[in-house]
């Protein structure tokens, strides 16, 4: 299998609620070959009041470690393979503003080890 096979076959999604404008939302993201034959993720928001799906700028991942994204204060969260020898980044897309962002991280080393996503009580947890 090559690895365009594996970059066409993952993909994201999330549910979430938006409190400043009292809506459910869905994200959705395909990675996409671009015009250059480069791989991003075509990330999309759906609201459920105005029932319409917009597109989110600017996504910059490549590979996502985790296809669910966990929601925890107005954002979803997803596990992004950066092919970085120190492991994983953290994106995250804001609901509300329809943005999305990386996580800050505390530096655990050089040494890759693998982590998932979870939330605990309010919280994003590793």
């Amino acid at each position: 299998m090559s690895n365009d096979h594996y970059y066409l076959n993952n993909f994201m999604y999330g549910f979430g609620y938006d409190e400043v404008h009292d809506d459910y939302k869905v994200v959705v993201g395909v990675p996409d070959v671009d015009y250059d034959n480069s791989f991003r993720v075509k990330v999309k928001m759906y609201s459920l009041n105005s029932d319409f799906w917009r597109s989110i700028d600017d996504f910059r991942s490549v590979v996502l470690a985790t296809m669910s994204g966990m929601f925890v204060n107005g954002k979803l969260h997803w596990a992004n393979n950066t092919f970085r020898r120190s492991g994983l980044d953290i994106i995250s897309v804001d609901l509300a503003e329809m943005k999305w962002g990386k996580v800050e991280q505390p530096y655990y080393g050089e040494a890759y080890f693998g982590w998932t996503l979870g939330v605990l009580g309010s919280d994003l947890s590793v």
